[in-house]
């Protein structure tokens, strides 16, 4: 045999084989139950991301969803100190009015000292 006849014998095989039925599978060869498996295995993979996708998305709007609740508390704080900011500058200027008025009454004790030690006799 020479190699010519060798290479014809295996393309015979290998259409035979390829013809051939699968075990289990009647009628169907073994080139087109590898690509019944093979788009099997598509639409498996399709199914896996559609899940993947719907999972994504679910989880994606309860993220806003406590984002948004987080932004809110935030913006309920932001108030919270923006009250207390305006409550310390109420204290604030009423500290400033009794500086003032204790300043008052330093000078007029001073005053009051000045003329107690005039009134003196030495």
């Amino acid at each position: 045999m020479d190699l010519q006849e060798k290479c014809r014998e295996l393309d015979v095989r290998l259409s035979a084989l390829e013809k051939a039925t699968v075990s289990g599978v009647p009628g169907m060869s073994i080139a087109d139950r590898i690509n019944a498996l093979g788009d099997r295995v598509g639409f498996v993979g399709n199914n896996i991301l559609d899940r993947i996708d719907r999972a994504v998305a679910e989880l994606k709007t309860e993220m806003d969803g406590r984002f948004a609740q987080v932004d809110e508390r935030f913006a309920q704080v932001d108030a919270r100190f923006d009250h207390i900011d305006k409550r310390l500058d109420g204290h604030d200027a009423r500290f400033d009015h009794i500086d003032g008025e204790i300043a008052d009454i330093k000078s007029i004790l001073v005053r009051i000292d000045a003329k107690l030690t005039d009134q003196q006799p030495n």
